[in-house]
C-alpha cells in the first residue's frame, strides 16, 4: 500500500489519526503504481463516505483531460515546476466544483510527479468501483454496427464470464479500421478477433519468409 505519509496532504487527515485507522482494502487488487494510488483513494473515500462524489469527480476529470487541450497540456508539461503545476491543477478543479478530497488527491499527484499517470490511475479506480458494485464491464468494438439479434447473441455468450450475482455491463462501439470481426475487452482482458489483426499477423509471417 502507499506510505502513510502520502495521505497527510491528499486526504486532509493528520498522520497521527491515520495511523489509528484501519486501511480499507479495495475489493480487487490492481497492480502497479496506478493501482496503489487508486486503492488509496478508494480507502479514503470509504472512510469518508464520499465514494460517489469522488467517482463523479474523476469521471469529470477524465472528460476534461480528453477534451480540453489546455488542461491536457498542463497535466503533461514536463518542465513546469511541480508546486506551480499543483497550484494550477487545484485552481482548475476548484473552478469545476470538485470536492476538496479530489482536489487534494490531484495536488498530491502533481507534487509527487505522478500526474502524467492520470488516465491509468482513473482507469484503475474505475475498475475498483466496478468490483465494488459487483459489475463485470465488457466492451465490444466491431467494424460495423451489430444488429439487435447479434447483440443479444453476444450478451448470452458473454454471460458465462460473469460470476453468480455479478451484473454484466456491456457497451457496443464501432471502429471501421478493424475491417471485419470485433475486439472484446472484459475488464482487463483483451480478445482481438478483428480482420485487421489477422492481416497484421499474416504480413508479419510474410516478412519473415522473405
Amino acid at each position: 500500500m502507499m506510505p502513510l505519509s502520502l495521505f497527510k496532504r491528499s486526504f486532509s487527515i493528520s498522520a497521527c489519526a491515520l495511523q489509528q485507522q484501519k486501511v480499507i482494502r479495495p475489493p480487487i487488487q490492481v497492480s502497479g503504481i496506478e493501482g496503489k494510488y487508486a486503492s488509496a483513494l478508494y480507502s479514503s473515500g470509504m472512510k469518508e463516505k464520499s465514494l460517489d462524489k469522488i467517482e463523479k469527480d474523476l469521471s469529470q476529470v477524465k472528460v476534461l483531460y480528453g477534451t480540453n487541450n489546455d488542461f491536457k497540456l498542463l497535466v503533461e508539461n514536463p518542465i513546469l515546476n511541480k508546486q506551480k503545476k499543483a497550484d494550477a491543477i487545484q485552481a482548475v478543479l476548484k473552478n469545476q466544483g470538485m470536492s476538496q478530497a479530489t482536489q487534494n488527491f490531484f495536488v498530491l499527484l502533481a507534487e509527487s510527479g505522478r500526474l502524467i499517470k492520470l488516465s491509468s490511475i482513473i482507469n484503475s479506480f474505475e475498475m475498483i468501483m466496478r468490483a465494488h458494485r459487483n459489475e463485470l464491464q465488457v466492451e465490444v468494438t466491431s467494424a460495423e454496427p451489430l444488429n439487435k439479434k447479434q447483440e443479444q447473441s453476444l450478451k448470452s455468450a458473454l454471460a458465462s464470464f460473469a460470476n453468480a450475482g455479478q451484473e454484466l455491463n456491456i457497451s457496443f462501439g464501432v471502429k471501421p479500421s478493424l475491417i471485419g470481426g470485433m475486439v472484446v475487452t472484459i475488464d482487463d482482458k483483451y480478445l482481438d478477433l478483428s480482420m485487421a489483426s489477422k492481416i497484421k499477423k499474416m504480413e508479419a509471417l510474410l516478412e519473415k519468409s522473405i
